[in-house]
């Protein structure tokens, strides 16, 4: 809930946020207008999350684009919350670190 949450303050916001990023966020709850998002977004994803697959993860990041937002996404094999150390079951070292030095890059590159 929180990736997407992230993204819907950035598109009510914009002039507040500059940049968002979103971890395997999509939440049926949260509805996000693509129109309104105009700062660019950053989002991880898991290959193997059953709360959000794969193809509604690709859809979201079309629909931003296509509204004329900007989003780099990347798709981990990994589990749902594979970011979260506080969760051993799923928590993948590999895929944290590398959705960490991504969004430093990208929040460093942004948001200067």
């Amino acid at each position: 809930m929180g990736g997407q949450l992230a993204l819907y303050a950035a598109a009510e916001y914009p002039d507040q946020i500059g940049a968002a990023v979103d971890f395997y966020g999509i939440h049926p709850n949260v509805k996000l207008d693509p129109e309104k998002l105009r700062v660019p977004v950053l989002a991880h994803f898991a290959r193997r999350d059953n709360s959000v697959r794969e193809a509604d993860a690709r859809a979201l990041c079309n629909r931003i684009t296509t509204a004329g937002g900007s989003v780099e996404a990347h798709f981990y094999d990994a589990d749902h919350a594979f970011f979260n150390d506080s969760r051993p079951t799923v928590f993948d070292k590999t895929s944290a670190g590398a959705a960490w030095n991504r969004t430093l890059t990208f929040l460093r590159k942004r948001l200067n």
